[in-house]
């Protein structure tokens, strides 16, 4: 059982950056399932043998063969956020491929 409460938590948010793409993952699963971790890990002040805290994010229904940009978001008082400027947000994008397509790659073939 954890100990600290929800508002001391830094949360995560995952989501499509577009319709189509919010469309395309699916609804993501977070481990922990409480989508973020304990605000003690902050601030990082050099301690010794401190590990950074980890969120992983799955999308099991994401579309194969197809480009999808993804927005992770962390969500605490302390941390701004602007879309526009990218402050607070992390941009990846996701192209899962099926073996027929990683194969054309592979090989160099269109």
């Amino acid at each position: 059982m954890t100990t600290f409460s929800d508002k001391e938590q830094v949360w995560v948010n995952c989501k499509g950056e577009y319709p189509a793409d919010q469309e395309a993952l699916g609804e993501p699963v977070y481990y922990p399932a409480s989508r973020g971790f304990p605000g003690y890990f902050f601030p990082y002040s050099k301690q010794e043998n401190y590990q950074s805290p980890i969120v992983a994010v799955q999308f099991p229904d994401a579309k194969v063969n197809q480009l999808l940009h993804v927005e992770c978001r962390v969500w605490a008082k302390n941390i701004k956020y602007n879309k526009r400027d990218r402050i607070g947000i992390n941009h990846f994008e996701l192209h899962i491929l099926d073996q027929v397509a990683a194969d054309k790659i592979a090989n160099g073939s269109d």
